[in-house]
């Protein structure tokens, strides 16, 4: 899959209103390829405006989450952008947005001027970060990785999970690394002027030159 060629998508001026209190660009995953890593280095930056609070997920109407995931309102989400005083972006940081279906039309129907950054990571390795992960936070209970990866026709059918698992479609782990149908959404929606990809490995290595081709 093609990434799109250095461009600055967080300087695009077409069609914005500076005071405006809402995200115009969005990071949207995905999960464990450095989206907290460049969301971090973003909000440092006095001319763009990061809320606090990462993985909103206000949009992706259909992501199941119970409990254990934070989930925004509308009215409480824009409430976080009150804090905007003239920056010249602000953003907006949830890994699942990529996973999802619906999230990059309702992204774009909130904001169809919008600029989207995708991050990407060998899929193996990145569903193996995940697994961790939920093990970690108690979305999954499975002690080996090749014992999740086993269970997931058991997930599709609602079995194999229990009380604290938070994201059931997070724990079929091979469909959550299914970039490039989560890629194309964006760019049938967006437009690929509008998306910038980013490859967890070039973050890695050189992580100033990715973020000077953001900015």
């Amino acid at each position: 899959m093609a990434t799109q060629s250095p461009s600055s998508l967080v300087e695009k001026t077409h069609v914005r209103d500076t005071h405006q209190k809402r995200p115009d660009f969005f990071i949207v995953g995905a999960p464990k390829c450095g989206t907290t890593a460049l969301a971090q280095y973003l909000h440092s930056h006095k001319e763009i405006f990061m809320p606090v609070v990462k993985e909103m997920h206000l949009f992706g109407s259909d992501l199941r989450f119970t409990g254990g995931f934070y989930r925004r309102r509308l009215d409480a989400y824009l409430a976080e952008y009150e804090g905007r005083n003239g920056e010249l972006r602000a953003g907006e940081a949830s890994v699942w947005y990529l996973f999802s279906k619906q999230a990059a039309a309702e992204i774009h129907a909130f904001n169809p001027q919008a600029s989207v950054i995708i991050m990407l990571r060998n899929p193996t390795e990145m569903i193996y970060s995940l697994y961790h992960q939920f093990l970690y936070d108690g979305n999954e209970h499975l002690p080996t990785f090749e014992e999740a990866l086993r269970a997931e026709d058991d997930r599709r059918a609602g079995r194999n999970i229990t009380r604290h698992t938070s994201f059931v479609a997070g724990l079929i782990y091979r469909e959550t690394a299914l970039y490039t149908a989560q890629v194309r959404r964006y760019f049938d929606v967006f437009g690929r002027d509008s998306v910038k990809v980013i490859i967890y490995d070039d973050f890695a290595a050189d992580p100033a030159a990715e973020y000077a081709q953001v900015l």
